[in-house]
């Protein structure tokens, strides 16, 4: 199983997306693709930050229509289990010296919780978690 942070999930929607991105995504099982509470947050977020106009009502359209069905049954929450995960994560990136942005620190906590690979273009971001990480803009086919 895989969770998809923002930026994966994103990119099809982008005027200038990876088509690298959209052949990974393609080759997957639609089943075993999940997001989180959090990246639905994040992509209302971004589409409530455009502009006024057709661009931000038709991004609004596919991702209230579109991605939300689609996912309607793997969109996972941050709950207690994923609070445990984020308090070891958190305590093991500041170890380290390399604290976690807030909303990769609960995505991340979401996966680990759930032993779920991520897939992101941020692996640097989340090197310190111990979760597998998968790089969409780098797998060859």
């Amino acid at each position: 199983m895989i969770v998809l942070d923002t930026n994966v999930l994103s990119e099809p929607l982008r005027r200038d997306s990876d088509p690298a991105v959209a052949r990974w995504l393609d080759a997957q099982h639609p089943l075993t693709l999940y997001v989180t509470t959090l990246t639905v947050a994040e992509l209302r977020a971004g589409v409530e930050a455009l502009p006024e106009g057709h661009r931000r009502d038709l991004l609004r359209k596919r991702v209230e229509d579109e991605l939300i069905p689609f996912f309607a049954d793997r969109i996972l929450p941050f709950d207690n289990p994923a609070s445990r995960a984020w308090a070891r994560l958190q305590a093991n990136a500041h170890s380290q010296g390399r604290p976690l942005p807030a909303m990769d620190s609960l995505i991340a906590a979401i996966a680990s919780s759930r032993r779920y690979a991520l897939a992101t273009c941020n692996t640097a971001d989340f090197s310190t978690t111990g979760i597998e990480l998968i790089n969409p803009w780098r797998v060859i086919s």
